[in-house]
């Protein structure tokens, strides 16, 4: 401290760096990271609402459809729990019933496939068949072309027949 200054004088702001303009920027500084951390922590309350939201919709919506169900029972004029009851009988006789199917389409999957094996195999044998016809046609051809050119030869040496004779 200095000996001309007394405790209660403030300090010469050019000596401490405390001028006017620089507390009010760290002011303003200050007034951001406050408006930003306020910002932020109204996002996270709207999000904690937003799932309890959520979450309370889909418990008044399974009590709807609960009561919405019941209503409809009731106005059957059937009892409620045999009705539940029937439902949940029905619920396990799909289940065997897709099971079932489940089982026969593997049976008709390994038929499919059987067949499937057979065309193959048809297919192979058509082919095969299919060159086979090619060759005899060419050799029909070529066996055509000798006796053509074999008769072609003898007409060669062949005379006009006599008139008067």
């Amino acid at each position: 401290m200095s000996a001309d200054r007394t405790p209660s004088q403030p300090a010469d702001p050019r000596i401490t760096g405390r001028s006017f303009g620089g507390r009010l920027g760290r002011a303003a500084g200050n007034l951001v990271l406050a408006l930003i951390n306020a910002t932020l922590i109204l996002v996270i309350v709207a999000a904690i609402l937003g799932l309890l939201l959520i979450d309370r919709t889909r418990t008044i919506a399974a009590d709807v459809a609960s009561d919405v169900t019941q209503a409809a029972i009731s106005s059957t004029g059937l009892d409620p729990s045999d009705t539940l009851a029937e439902l949940r009988v029905i619920s396990t006789e799909m289940i065997e019933l897709r099971t079932a199917i489940e089982d026969k389409r593997g049976d008709v999957d390994q038929k499919t496939a059987a067949l499937a094996a057979r065309l193959d195999t048809l297919e192979a044998t058509l082919q095969s068949l299919k060159a086979r016809k090619d060759g005899l046609a060419e050799a029909a051809i070529d066996q055509a072309s000798i006796v053509a050119g074999n008769a072609l030869e003898r007409l060669r040496g062949c005379t006009p027949a006599e008139a008067g004779s």
